[in-house]
């Protein structure tokens, strides 16, 4: 089903691991220094990002890094989203 060239590596899956752990991991920090408050929806973002990239290794290394894409993409816009309601919230 799958070609043996498309699946990623454990290593190839851990790099992506570690990367996308580094940015969440960032912003968290920024944020806790900023609004000295963590946002459950990263570290949720970041447990599904770590389940998905070491639990199966037979998914091809595109799909797992575009699911790993949409799963960043969605905890920006939720942490967008909280940021505009409070902005607003505070101005009335």
């Amino acid at each position: 089903m799958t070609d043996e060239a498309t699946v990623l590596g454990l290593g190839d899956r851990l790099m992506l691991l570690c990367a996308a752990g580094l940015i969440v991991g960032g912003y968290l920090h920024i944020q806790v220094r900023v609004v000295r408050r963590l946002a459950p929806e990263r570290i949720a973002a970041l447990a599904v990002v770590s389940a998905w990239t070491t639990l199966d290794a037979t998914v091809p290394g595109a799909i797992v890094l575009g699911v790993v894409v949409v799963i960043l993409a969605a905890m920006q816009a939720i942490t967008w989203r909280r940021f505009r309601m409070s902005v607003a919230a505070s101005r009335r």
